[in-house]
């Protein structure tokens, strides 16, 4: 999710720089139930309606490579990064419904620290982090804050959840999901978990991490774009990329940790 988001959002720049009106239409078997049902639509709305013409032609992305033609940038802060996004697409209010809700349901408006935590599929992408090191982060930010109690939780590691818990008793965990759990081992995103939820799923956790004093995280888009719909989010990343070429959004979200 996080991944193609980056992808629209850097396109979004492009359009944008040349005075163009960027139309995203995103399809992905993994977040739409039919293989050329537009996932972005239903989550996303543009800020301005505009008539799209029923021939338009899209440009096919399926990665960096398929916009090398165009001089995308390859790069933007996160300042940016949210401007631009949000200077042409808003959440579709039931996104913004189902976390006012949740947060409604736990009686809490925001969280102390949220904790990102990918352990499933990021192996070869980026260098480990031991839950330990989590956990040190933790006490460590109660040691400098004082009033650490309340920690949303998003992670595809079943092990790791069972270990950060205990280490915590005095604290209270949230976690947010909309279907059952999936299989041990399995990337949540690569489960056969109803693809609309799964979307809904993804982006609501997004905007649950940002909704935090501080962000505990390893790499991963998700929390990176946490911090793109939040950048005054604080940050602090235990674990880098093993492919340092790529710069966005993870280089400055490194380099700022805290």
């Amino acid at each position: 999710m996080g991944g193609i988001l980056t992808h629209i959002v850097k396109l979004i720049s492009y359009a944008d720089g040349r005075n163009l009106m960027p139309v995203v239409r995103s399809t992905h078997s993994l977040y739409a139930e039919q293989e050329d049902d537009c996932w972005f639509s239903k989550h996303f709305i543009p800020v301005q309606l505009c008539s799209v013409p029923g021939d338009l032609t899209y440009l096919c992305v399926r990665n960096e490579l398929s916009y090398g033609g165009f001089d995308v940038p390859n790069h933007l802060s996160i300042e940016e990064a949210h401007r631009t996004f949000f200077k042409y697409y808003q959440f579709n209010p039931k996104i913004e419904k189902v976390v006012d809700d949740f947060l409604q349901r736990e009686k809490i408006t925001q969280f102390d620290v949220s904790i990102h935590y990918r352990g499933t599929d990021k192996k070869l992408e980026a260098s480990s982090a031991s839950f330990e090191s989590v956990a040190q982060k933790l006490k460590g930010l109660k040691a400098l804050s004082g009033d650490v109690r309340h920690i949303f939780l998003a992670t595809d590691s079943a092990e790791f959840e069972q270990y950060i818990r205990p280490q915590f008793p005095e604290m209270r965990f949230f976690s947010f999901q909309l279907s059952e759990a999936a299989p041990i081992g399995v990337p949540r995103h690569f489960s056969d978990i109803n693809a609309d939820l799964k979307a809904t799923e993804a982006l609501a956790n997004m905007l649950l991490l940002g909704k935090a004093r501080f962000c505990i995280r390893t790499v991963s888009y998700m929390s990176a774009w946490a911090k793109i719909f939040n950048p005054a989010l604080k940050v602090a990343t235990l674990n880098k990329l093993i492919d340092q070429s790529i710069s966005f959004p993870e280089r400055q979200i490194i380099t700022e940790s805290f």
